[in-house]
């Protein structure tokens, strides 16, 4: 849509950028209601004023990174409008709405009775700033249109100069390196991206140590410790150096500051020794949420104030992700976390995400889930379709009222966000439409949504209203409503619900996601932990998500926060599509949004995923690694993977990794020497089933039941029930891969048993 030219001016203790930002007309539409009242929209980013005077004109986001010894001092601007269009009256942006309740189907009073006769009064406004690192990312809204209410014409300009003055601080503030985390977002929102440089920096902690570093933490309570070791031991045998903390340890360890800052601390600290991923694992009793602050401050055009609004009970997890700016959310220092005021930097880190879990059952049920996804995705098939869900938001589509807005917003996200780098099969599951028998009369009721959750679909999208325990369905009436209703999927549904294969839910609807509820189990509780419901990601709000309250077809709010999301996970230039890596990436790019807007705050601080961080997400068909080849060599193994871009992991067998841990990235070979003891080896990519080797002298085989491609290689190998008198006895089952056996002496035991579709290869 926009390009961006930069050239420097410094004039003594002050510099000048000069940016040129170019616009395309075609990126534009102009869409005109039954009233005559005209909105111009975008399927690209854009934002309006959602002020209830300003008219319905974009503004473009427009992120401008400058170093710390220098501030914004102000902007000079020169527009080059030419005529878009006469006799335009301009539909008003309204104020938005939640995604809680039901609303009937209603058009706006679109009238304007202002003082102002242009719009806007400036074409580029100056939001705010965000320290990254060693870095300011300063922060514009661009708007290329400009409205003559008096003459009823409406201008554009493809060419705006901005001249951005700097003053220098001469002093640089106390600030911290930028990891490789914080460069590659960072580099995805600025114009100005050869203005940074790339510090890599777990090689850096790397070079500096011996010592594997902890790329992948669990926070959990003492009681869930063992649980999710599983978790952790698959994290580690990939490659992943992993640990779990207790928040009780933590405690003892820190002594002062609230128990979240203690928290932050921790996960600091950790960071400081290449920590990239961490799982708060736990509901809000176990590992407590930090509340954060939102105000509203709205002024009409004359300066005058017509709204404020204060709340202070949003759950934020991002909190614990962000470590710059003011380290606690707290520059003023009162008893309110995360104000406008209080330095807050919402770049994080590292990735965050959290399961609420309670028991030691639930942690056994979300960890089976996730090794099983990772290691196995294809043991049921795989179902490479997406169901898109809605139910009527506002009301019906204005530029097609066959359409509930919910529909018309599934098809702009799907058709820009997703189709252009997905080959998969889109499902619609509508009010208005579906792609099932019947059609539209095929109801969008809990039963029927049961149902189609039980299909393996891998994503699902859910575009409705929602209270903490369900989603609101078709022929919901906006009333409270019984958990026995047709009209609502609920907690009743989450906690019965059965899927054989895995499912990654993203909604809009407002509280679903409330895990900090002291009252009700919200709705992905009962789907998260729930074993046999499939679900393993649930990307929701944990208060209200917001709409916009017209039905022009532009996407705001809630709505850009998922196309953001789907965006970066079905772009082929997102690399390790990590479910945490993934939110990160989408929510940053709303940032700026963020820093000027109550609304896209609310949604930036309360949009929690739940899942795990590090868990890469297959978004096509699985692929399987071929013929790998393991070559040994006295004390040295090399591996030939066949494949480009991998990470191979070895570690010794009987200590998991205490005495050899090695790791290869970005590899299609590897060598690794100084080997005296046995090992295993882990072959991953982003795409790819994992692949494991064992290699032993003596390797003896029993009580296992194998699910995913593994290579066996020994001087001796011995497979059977009874083949191994210090193990409990057992068969041996290979199930669902391809197996490779390799040694000077193999056999085979009573108790192999080989199902049907498996592969097997023996030789010497």
């Amino acid at each position: 849509m926009i390009w961006a030219h930069l050239f420097y001016l410094d004039i003594y203790a002050h510099e000048v950028r000069m940016v040129n930002v170019k616009f395309e007309e075609s990126a534009f539409k102009a869409i005109r209601d039954s009233l005559g009242h005209t909105a111009i929209i975008s399927d690209s980013m854009v934002c309006y004023k959602h002020d209830g005077f300003s008219p319905m004109l974009p503004y473009i986001p427009l992120n401008y990174c400058i170093p710390t010894d220098m501030s914004y001092d102000s902007i000079s601007v020169e527009p080059f409008f030419y005529a878009y269009a006469d006799d335009v009256i301009m539909a008003v942006s309204q104020m938005p709405l939640k995604c809680a309740n039901f609303a009937p189907n209603m058009l706006l009073n679109n009238e304007q009775h202002l003082d102002n006769i242009t719009f806007p009064q400036k074409n580029v406004e100056y939001i705010g700033e965000t320290v990254v690192g060693e870095y300011k990312m300063i922060s514009f809204w661009v708007c290329p249109f400009q409205y003559n209410q008096m003459s009823k014409k409406l201008f554009f300009s493809d060419s705006i100069d901005i001249k951005i003055h700097l003053k220098n601080n001469f002093t640089k503030t106390d600030s911290k390196k930028v990891g490789d985390t914080q460069y590659n977002l960072l580099s995805s929102l600025i114009y100005n991206s050869w203005d940074i440089e790339p510090i890599d920096y777990i090689e850096e902690q790397k070079s500096s140590s011996n010592e594997p570093i902890v790329e992948y933490v669990i926070i959990t309570g003492q009681s869930l410790k063992n649980a999710f070791k599983p978790l952790v031991d698959w994290k580690k045998m990939k490659g992943v150096n992993s640990t779990i903390i207790t928040v009780e340890s933590i405690d003892t360890l820190y002594t002062s500051g609230t128990t979240q800052q203690k928290i932050k601390q921790c996960l600091y600290d950790f960071y400081n020794q290449g920590l990239k991923y961490a799982l708060l694992g736990g509901d809000v009793d176990i590992v407590p949420e930090q509340i954060c602050a939102l105000i509203y401050h709205l002024e009409d055009e004359n300066g005058v104030q017509i709204d404020h609004q204060e709340y202070n009970d949003m759950p934020t997890d991002l909190y614990y992700a962000c470590f710059d700016g003011n380290f606690y959310w707290n520059a003023n220092g009162n008893d309110s976390i995360g104000e406008p005021d209080d330095g807050v930097s919402m770049v994080p880190n590292i990735y965050v995400t959290r399961v609420p879990v309670k028991t030691s059952t639930d942690v056994s049920s979300f960890v089976n889930k996730i090794i099983q996804y990772e290691k196995t995705p294809s043991i049921n098939g795989w179902n490479n379709s997406f169901l898109t869900c809605g139910n009527t938001l506002l009301g019906n589509y204005i530029p097609n009222p066959t359409k509930s807005d919910a529909e018309a917003i599934g098809d702009i996200i799907y058709n820009n966000y997703i189709q252009p780098y997905w080959s998969g099969n889109r499902v619609r599951f509508y009010d208005t439409n579906t792609d099932f028998s019947g059609g539209s009369s095929y109801q969008l009721n809990k039963n029927n949504l049961k149902t189609q959750l039980s299909q393996g679909y891998p994503f699902v999208q859910m575009l409705s209203h929602g209270q903490v325990r369900y989603w609101r369905l078709e022929g919901d009436t906006g009333d409270d409503q019984q958990l026995s209703s047709p009209y609502v999927y609920s907690i009743d549904e989450g906690s019965t619900q059965t899927n054989n294969a895995s499912t990654i839910i993203t909604t809009i609807a407002c509280w679903t996601n409330a895990f900090n509820d002291p009252d009700y189990t919200c709705l992905s509780e009962s789907l998260i932990n729930n074993p046999e419901s499939g679900v393993i990601a649930y990307l929701g709000c944990s208060e209200e998500g917001f709409i916009d309250s017209t039905n022009y077809g532009s996407i705001n709010f809630s709505n850009q926060y998922e196309a953001q999301y789907y965006s970066k996970l079905f772009s082929p230039n997102s690399g390790k599509k990590s479910f945490g890596k993934i939110v990160a990436e989408a929510k940053a790019q709303m940032i700026n949004a963020s820093l000027a807007n109550f609304y896209y705050r609310w949604i930036q601080y309360g949009l929690n995923p739940i899942g795990d961080p590090e868990m890469p997400i297959y978004t096509s068909t699985p692929q399987i690694f071929g013929n790998t080849n393991v070559t040994l060599n006295n004390n040295s193994i090399s591996i030939n993977t066949g494949v480009n871009g991998c990470t191979i992991c070895i570690m010794s067998i009987d200590d998991f990794g205490e005495s050899y841990y090695k790791v290869a990235t970005g590899v299609n070979t590897a060598t690794f020497n100084d080997i005296n003891t046995d090992v295993s080896i882990c072959i991953t990519k982003q795409g790819y089933i994992p692949k494991t080797i064992e290699i032993r002298d003596i390797l003896r085989i029993q009580n296992r039941v194998l699910t995913t491609d593994t290579d066996f290689y020994g001087r001796e190998i011995y497979v059977g029930s009874n083949v191994n008198p210090s193990e409990t006895s057992g068969p041996v089952i290979f199930n669902n891969g391809s197996y490779k056996i390799k040694g000077n002496k193999v056999i085979l035991h009573p108790g192999t048993k080989i199902s049907i579709g498996a592969k097997m290869e023996i030789s010497r």
